[in-house]
């Protein structure tokens, strides 16, 4: 129970995009009491206007530039940088100069310079730094880690993770979006895959030898049907059949919607094998309950990475014009579309690490061996 004399936090925001806002900003909405987000810095307007009225920012504390932000001095008792993977460091090195404690979104940032130079401003400033490693609060994870440390499967001898990205995901993020080159980015391990490495360290500790190879084997050109246009709005002749046809995928958010049929309840998959099979009941539904309105017009992520007039123009004008509406095969992205990664640990165990991008399901999978048993 929360006393009555405890302050929330204040915290100020550099970054209001899908983890500032959609993300962390909500968890602040829900609970005021522990939470109070008090100014914002995000270069598009729209965003940045939407977080001022969720959070009742004034202007006086919204800027464009995170810079502008930090000039104000320690206005707040954390920073949580939640920008760009490349745009991470500067303003955690300034922000920690500046005394805040940090919530730093991750991967910490894309090179070990850069790593190493916030871990000794962290420590030089006494500042409180937590990285945005959220698996390792949720209760099936912890639940591993209790049952290895217990002793329950004996000395863990094997480690398998496998991080099975669906198609769907992995064509949004890592083909058309914000994650498909390595240069404006980072590596797809780093981008995708610091969760699952996060993890396996937290489990085993530190390794002293990774070898990984992987490759770019199908997001390409050459896999493109011949007849394919340079993009889905330019009348591709496989609409139909397309996996990856981005017009179904951003206006109708069909493959948002699949997700309530691999759900455990039976009612939500009944439900939603329904409304698919039927949208126009969706309309309905929004009389009735206006939130509703999203199995009309979907407008949350992933859309929402994708232009921030989410209404059905707004998004068929990004489609048109802007790097999402792109064939899946024409994208000019270089990240490899699967990747194998094996550890050597000081204890004698050995882990390996399966990424790839041409899953049915989005989710995990793990297998870890040991002397008295088997975690599966």
């Amino acid at each position: 129970m929360k006393s009555e004399n405890v302050k929330p936090i204040t915290a100020i925001v550099l970054g209001a995009g899908s983890r500032g806002r959609e993300a962390y900003g909500v968890y602040a909405e829900q609970n005021p009491d522990c939470i109070n987000m008090i100014a914002v810095a995000e270069p598009d307007d729209i965003k940045r206007k939407l977080f001022q009225k969720s959070h009742n920012i004034s202007d006086e504390l919204a800027f464009e530039t995170w810079e502008e932000l930090l000039e104000q001095g320690k206005i707040a008792d954390v920073a949580f940088i939640t920008m760009g993977d490349h745009m991470h460091y500067k303003p955690a090195m300034k922000a920690m100069d500046l005394g805040y404690d940090l919530l730093l979104e991750k991967p910490i940032a894309p090179t070990l310079k850069e790593c190493q130079n916030l871990e000794k401003k962290a420590i030089e400033k006494n500042c409180l730094v937590q990285i945005g490693h959220v698996l390792r609060f949720a209760p099936f994870w912890k639940k591993v880690k209790t049952i290895i440390e217990s002793g329950r499967i004996g000395d863990v001898i094997h480690y398998e993770h496998s991080e099975n990205v669906s198609y769907w995901h992995f064509g949004h993020s890592f083909v058309r979006g914000l994650y498909k080159n390595r240069e404006t980015s980072n590596p797809i391990i780093l981008a995708k895959c610091c969760h699952d490495l996060d993890l396996m360290t937290w489990y085993l500790g530190k390794p002293f030898e990774v070898k990984s190879t992987g490759s770019l084997s199908f997001y390409r050109p050459e896999s493109a049907p011949k007849d394919s246009p340079k993009r889905c709005t330019d009348g591709c002749p496989h609409a139909e059949t397309c996996p990856w046809y981005a017009p179904r995928f951003y206006m109708t958010g069909e493959e948002m919607l699949r997700i309530g049929t691999e759900t455990h309840s039976r009612l939500i998959r009944l439900g939603t094998k329904i409304l698919m099979n039927n949208r126009w009941l969706g309309k309905i539904i929004r009389l009735f309950v206006p939130a509703a309105k999203t199995l009309v017009n979907w407008d949350r992520w992933p859309v929402t990475q994708m232009t921030s007039d989410t209404s059905p123009t707004g998004k068929m004008k990004a489609l048109k014009e802007g790097p999402f509406g792109l064939c899946i095969f024409k994208c000019g992205n270089d990240v490899v579309d699967h990747q194998v990664s094996t550890f050597e640990f000081d204890n004698g165990v050995t882990g390996v690490l399966i990424m790839h991008g041409m899953a049915e399901h989005e989710g995990r999978e793990l297998r870890i061996f040991g002397t008295k048993g088997t975690l599966r």
